[in-house]
């Protein structure tokens, strides 16, 4: 085998899975909920579109304003300043608030461990925007939950990448009017 191929070859296999699993948003999602459940949120993160990860920043940026901001950046974010948030990048910023968020109920945490993903189809939305309907199975305890999820993907070039669920644009939303509130 010449040596070019050969230097190839792996990288090839490498990305051959990356690329053969993004060829439809429901596979997309299925990667996506994989690295959920595994708790690999960097590797969610990667899977995010980078707009919708600057989303998140501008989301709590307000908040690491607010005379409550250095609590909620050690809370959600394990940080300890407004300028530390200002510096850790984006992707960072997502994984760390995922791991957060699940790592504080060890409930939650085992829930996303057991829980089993299907998607069910895909409704697009405008542009290539497109709604992946999931199946998630999951144990609590000892009793099986069942949800059916949307997971939003927007489609750039031949990659599907994850977008912002509206359940957390609404948490950091409900979170800035509530330490809004307490300044006033």
């Amino acid at each position: 085998m010449p040596q070019s191929l050969r230097l190839l070859l792996p990288a090839l296999l490498l990305t051959a899975p990356v690329a053969r699993a993004q060829g439809t948003p429901e596979e997309a999602a299925v990667r996506m909920s994989a690295a959920q459940t595994q708790g690999d949120w960097a590797g969610a993160a990667r899977m995010m579109h980078p707009a919708s990860l600057r989303q998140l920043r501008d989301l709590f940026s307000p908040l690491m304003a607010s005379q409550g901001g250095a609590v909620v950046a050690t809370r959600l974010f394990g940080l300890t300043s407004a300028a530390e948030f200002a510096a850790t990048p984006d992707t960072v910023l997502f994984a760390r608030l995922m791991k957060s968020v699940i790592e504080s109920e060890a409930m939650l945490k085992q829930a996303l461990s057991s829980t089993v993903v299907t998607p069910l189809g895909h409704v697009r939305g405008g542009g290539d925007t497109v709604f992946v309907v999931t199946r998630q199975r999951m144990t609590v305890e000892t009793i099986e939950i069942t949800t059916f999820p949307v997971m939003p993907f927007l489609k750039e070039g031949d990659r599907w990448w994850g977008l912002l669920t509206a359940d957390l644009t609404n948490i950091a939303a409900m979170l800035k009017r509530t330490l809004g509130g307490r300044e006033s």
